[in-house]
């Protein structure tokens, strides 16, 4: 795949060219004029196409784009929504027991607030499904050691691992709260960046719907331009560019 921009510059650059080979033509046609005592006398032939309309119908294949993200929860809620999460993961087997959010898990969960945070913010190019699944990874790589630290607190975790050891409990709690944070993370501004296109002809007569396809109308309007040497008072040598 290709971008528009890359197409349409190569129509543009194969129009030049074409103009170009036209008039290194008209240049060996005017030396063969020159030496003949009968054509010296007619005008040299040049072919020039002062404007040209082009039609020219493409198949959308894809978009790069740029977005900006936004993590739409507050630390307030965040901490909230984890404990809430905790609290009913470990239900069945606290139900009559407190559990305690203490100091160190507390700022394990500021610093994946943070983490979160930063993340959002610098993943321009990331789509937003891998931004999602990033997040979710991040969360089930710091939760762990945050919930061992609020059982810990809670002097729970070493009852709980004779219990539990597979730690049946982390699981629910972390798709939990997982689930919470990655409908947090929304698209705040979305930017085209670039569109890609399928140039093949067959491909555009085959895999083309109504949403798929469009037709670009260019109008080329012919622009010659003369490159002239200058040379100055000290003998350095410049060059101007004039325009027909």
């Amino acid at each position: 795949m290709i971008t528009l921009g890359e197409y349409m510059s190569f129509i543009y650059g194969e129009m030049t060219r074409a103009r170009q080979q036209a008039d290194a033509t008209s240049i060996e046609i005017a030396k063969t004029y020159a030496k003949d005592e009968l054509l010296r006398h007619f005008s040299v032939p040049r072919f020039r196409i002062p404007e040209m309309e082009l039609t020219i119908p493409v198949l959308v294949a894809d978009a790069n784009y740029a977005n900006e993200y936004a993590f739409t929860t507050t630390p307030e809620e965040f901490a909230a929504q984890f404990r809430s999460d905790l609290v009913r993961a470990f239900a069945s087997v606290y139900q009559d027991r407190e559990i305690k959010v203490d100091e160190k898990a507390r700022r394990g969960l500021e610093k994946l607030f943070s983490d979160i945070k930063d993340m959002t913010k610098r993943q321009s190019q990331t789509s937003y499904d891998t931004l999602k699944k990033e997040i979710s990874a991040q969360v089930a790589q710091a939760l762990p050691e945050i919930i061992s630290a609020v059982l810990s607190a809670s002097q729970k975790l070493d009852e709980y691992l004779r219990k539990f050891p597979a730690r049946e409990h982390y699981g629910a709690t972390t798709k939990a709260f997982g689930s919470f944070v990655t409908f947090q993370v929304k698209v705040a501004k979305s930017t085209l960046t670039g569109l890609l296109i399928n140039p093949e002809t067959a491909a555009v007569r085959e895999g083309s719907n109504a949403s798929s396809l469009f037709q670009i109308k260019a109008k080329i309007m012919e622009e010659g331009i003369f490159v002239n040497s200058v040379k100055g008072p000290d003998g350095r040598e410049t060059f101007t560019v004039d325009f027909e």
